[in-house]
């Protein structure tokens, strides 16, 4: 029980830190609508996506606690391993959203640089299954614009080369 809890405590963390909310600066408001003092307040905004991951991954824990850990009979432990059954159901979707995100935001990645922020950011959540299986599809996309990233820098090399040494040449007459 102990290492349930610690498990889910972890995995709670992880996904808020994952889904960590946007920041926005804000001026109060008199009633009147006009600005009221110079001081700026911090606003966290959660997309609702993300608040509702959070909130399934905290009720899935709720299913959890009501059980009666204590309880060591044969119903107390079908009511136990019942419990765990609909967690990891209510966590899997939670995952499947998650991975769902990822694939999106990864499809979307113009350049090596971008595809490695967003795995940095989601680096936490490998050791699940669902989120290691998008990180795989994503793995030979990612090497192969590695690749174009490091031909494209070399061209450049090369040109400049080029054009140094023409420089070099004509400076020399």
């Amino acid at each position: 029980m102990r290492r349930f809890r610690r498990q889910h405590e972890q995995l709670r963390g992880v996904i808020l830190r994952v889904l960590r909310p946007a920041v926005q600066a804000t001026t109060p408001t008199s009633p009147e609508g006009e600005a009221s003092s110079p001081v700026k307040t911090t606003e966290f905004l959660l997309d609702a996506a993300d608040a509702n991951a959070i909130e399934e991954v905290n009720l899935a824990y709720e299913n959890v606690k009501e059980v009666d850990g204590l309880d060591v009979s044969k119903e107390g432990t079908e009511a136990w391993e019942a419990a765990i059954k609909r967690y990891d159901e209510r966590i899997d979707r939670v995952e499947t959203r998650i991975t769902a995100r990822l694939r999106d935001q990864l499809g979307t990645a113009k350049n090596a640089n971008e595809m490695f922020r967003i795995f940095s950011r989601f680096n936490a959540l490998f050791v699940r299954p669902h989120i290691r299986g998008a990180i795989r599809e994503y793995q030979t996309q990612l090497i192969q614009r590695v690749k174009d990233d490091i031909e494209s820098l070399h061209d450049k090399f090369k040109v400049r080369s080029r054009l140094s040494g023409q420089t070099q040449s004509s400076n020399a007459c």
